[in-house]
């Protein structure tokens, strides 16, 4: 045997060493795949018992939450019941042993009558009085067109029915009512009892205040249907009017309004609104106009310049309450020409 037999013999050896190792190491890795697959297993089955134990709990946290807010909503529903079973028996017991003088003293108490703003819209909570009637907001205003930050609450609903249309009374009797932005809200306002204690508020209010610029003018229909659904107030109620001039911007000039310019303004109002004014005199309605606000400010300039006085306004208005339209309107064209003037 030669050297080259012996080498290859040798060579075969460590092949077939190698591969006698390679065959172990396989077996023993597939054994470990094994154990590794049937240990996948098991925690496969674990994960599935957790999923399931997860999902118990969840139901069983969703039934004690349903339990709570459940027991939550008895409670709270016995609690506001016994309220105003409790509130309603002292308010039957005012109601039949305190005379009606004595009542509405406490009433006014409760509502706190006075001058509110009569708005279309949400301002702040606590300064409105909550009203079950449609879209509309009551804010109180105190003293020089301050707005109270508190309003005495009152919920209708803990209340006797009799009660409570006695305190509507008191408060659409004893209140001023100001329209001083949108007149549309007129007709929604008297057209809807906001107590829902099927009362009338034409027959009830008596004080209204109105605030009327030179938009009449543009829209005269819309402005003077408003105020026809005042002539349906019970003779004897009171409004006053309160004619703003100069509230319109006149383009980008800054100069201030001429006092001619203002009177021409005023005059046109009152031409508008003066056949409308009248037919509420003759339904019994008295109406006055009242003072107007006679300072304009000046950004520019930073001061305050008079526009126009009380003698000229009040000169010409006690003129007009006893004028024709046609009168009116022959006024403000002698007031035009003035203007217009070199």
């Amino acid at each position: 045997m030669n050297h080259t037999s012996i080498s290859f013999e040798d060579e075969a050896r460590e092949s077939w060493k190698r591969m006698s190792f390679f065959r172990t190491e396989s077996s023993k890795l597939e054994d470990g795949l094994g154990y590794l697959d049937n240990d996948l297993k098991d925690l496969e089955i674990q994960r599935r018992r957790l999923d399931a134990q997860i999902e118990t709990l969840k139901q069983q946290k969703q039934a004690k939450e349903q339990t709570l807010r459940t027991a939550h909503h008895r409670t709270t529903s016995a609690m506001a019941e016994y309220d105003r079973g409790c509130t309603r028996q002292f308010c039957d017991k005012v109601h039949a042993r305190l005379p009606r003088e004595l009542r509405d003293m406490v009433y006014e108490y409760l509502v706190l009558p006075g001058l509110f703003d009569v708005l279309g819209h949400w301002r702040d909570p606590s300064r409105s009085i909550t009203l079950p009637g449609p879209e509309l907001w009551f804010e109180r205003v105190d003293g020089e067109g301050v707005r109270q930050p508190e309003v005495a609450r009152l919920s209708v609903d803990m209340i006797g029915v009799e009660m409570r249309t006695e305190i509507a009374e008191t408060w659409y009797r004893a209140s001023t009512f100001r329209f001083a932005v949108h007149l549309e809200l007129v007709r929604k306002f008297l057209d809807t009892d906001h107590w829902n204690a099927e009362l009338n508020p034409y027959s009830l209010v008596k004080k209204v205040l109105l605030s009327i610029d030179a938009t009449a003018v543009r829209d005269e229909w819309s402005i003077n249907d408003q105020l026809r659904k005042l002539c349906n107030l019970e003779s004897g109620a009171h409004i006053g009017i309160i004619i703003y001039t100069g509230t319109i911007s006149r383009g980008w000039s800054k100069h201030p309004t001429t006092p001619d310019e203002h009177l021409s303004e005023f005059l046109g109002i009152l031409k508008t609104c003066s056949l409308t004014l009248q037919q509420l005199r003759e339904h019994g309605v008295r109406f006055e106009l009242l003072p107007v606000q006679k300072y304009r400010w000046d950004t520019d300039e930073r001061s305050r310049r008079e526009i126009l006085e009380d003698t000229v306004i009040y000169r010409f208005t006690e003129e007009i309450l006893d004028m024709s339209r046609d009168e009116v309107a022959e006024l403000v064209s002698i007031s035009d020409r003035l203007q217009n003037r070199p």
